[in-house]
């Protein structure tokens, strides 16, 4: 087999990706970015989404789908925190997120309806991470202030 077709080919392999029959590559990935400025409801099509906050206009209510799969997973970034507006992310079955709060002191997330970003307190870069187990919502945040991001229901 002449040299040209061996590189050819090669090459080929090195650009399939984990798909079927390597049909896809992973080269030039980038994440989905949506930028959130009113209440909105999730749904399965927004799994894995990286959802930018903006607290400048009012306060808000951002829903998780209510029947999300195993592995459904988003992340959600305060990119603007003008004013005193509190962003919720709201469960749509009561008593089904857990996890952890970080901040300088951490604290526990036991069965909660929703997690907010606090108006006046929460600084930008504050995010908050969620996975659904098919049940629960397992939840860790990240806040630059004690009691940026808080945890009720």
């Amino acid at each position: 087999m002449p040299i040209q077709q061996n590189i050819a080919r090669l090459k080929k392999l090195l650009n399939r990706g984990p798909g079927l029959n390597g049909e896809c590559t992973i080269h030039g990935y980038k994440r989905k970015v949506v930028n959130i400025t009113a209440a909105k409801t999730l749904v399965e099509a927004d799994s894995g989404v990286l959802f930018t906050i903006n607290a400048d206009a009012s306060a808000y209510d951002i829903t998780l789908p209510a029947n999300a799969t195993t592995g459904w997973h988003a992340t959600f970034v305060l990119t603007n925190a003008h004013g005193s507006q509190d962003i919720d992310i709201v469960a749509a079955t009561v008593d089904t997120i857990q996890g952890i709060h970080i901040d300088a002191s951490p604290t526990s997330i036991l069965l909660r309806d929703k997690v907010t970003f606090v108006g006046g307190t929460a600084l930008v870069g504050d995010r908050v991470e969620v996975v659904s187990d098919g049940t629960t919502w397992q939840c860790v945040t990240y806040s630059g202030a004690n009691g940026g991001i808080t945890s009720t229901g």
